[in-house]
């Protein structure tokens, strides 16, 4: 009866497809970005608490303390802020969140996806309002771009904060390279002493 090409609907898909990797890479530029801040700022913490408080009170090797509790509050951040993020590839999700970008598109995007593979006759259903439903989704979101979905002008301030985080930890430890090499071996559980 009444077919809808194929091009069409794999050109919605792929629209689809290209949507959710654009808000998959948005996720991992901010994961990656949250994830170097706090690395940054745990290895400066260390720094201080190993210096300050376990080198002056003469405490033997609680480096491996400070590793293990880095460990875990690394392991929290990169789950928190970057892994619970990323979700499988989910057609319906991310018409739902291109309609929320679009909302001239009134539905039609998410019914398409709902009734990509269904079947007419089998339900007996009018095989002819389906074909016009499809019709309209493809003309409808041709002009669209889905990836208008995820905006990385989001992560300007994040990106700025994480390069300003590096750029300030490269010159502390330039500045003192020699504690900041002994800090790392006594995070290992080397009895060094700081110079």
């Amino acid at each position: 009866m009444s077919k809808q090409p194929a091009k069409p609907s794999t050109s919605i898909e792929d629209k689809l497809i290209e949507a959710w990797r654009q808000e998959q890479r948005f996720f991992h530029l901010r994961g990656l970005c949250r994830f170097l801040i706090w690395l940054v700022a745990m290895v400066l913490v260390d720094f201080v608490v190993d210096w300050q408080i376990f080198f002056r009170a003469r405490w033997e090797t609680p480096g491996i303390l400070l590793l293990g509790l880095n460990g875990l509050v690394l392991l929290w951040v990169l789950w928190r802020e970057w892994y619970r993020h990323l979700e499988p590839y989910d057609a319906l999700r991310v018409a739902l969140e291109v309609e929320k970008k679009h909302p001239e598109l009134r539905s039609v995007l998410v019914s398409f996806t709902q009734f990509k593979d269904f079947n007419a006759e089998e339900a007996r259903a009018s095989p002819e309002l389906l074909g016009a439903m499809r019709q309209q989704a493809i003309s409808l979101t041709r002009p669209l771009d889905f990836t208008e979905v995820v905006d990385f002008g989001q992560l300007k301030r994040l990106g700025l904060v994480s390069l300003v985080s590096i750029a300030f930890f490269l010159a502390i430890n330039s500045r003192w390279e020699v504690h900041m090499q002994l800090l790392f071996q006594r995070l290992l559980g080397q009895d060094i002493e700081y110079p």
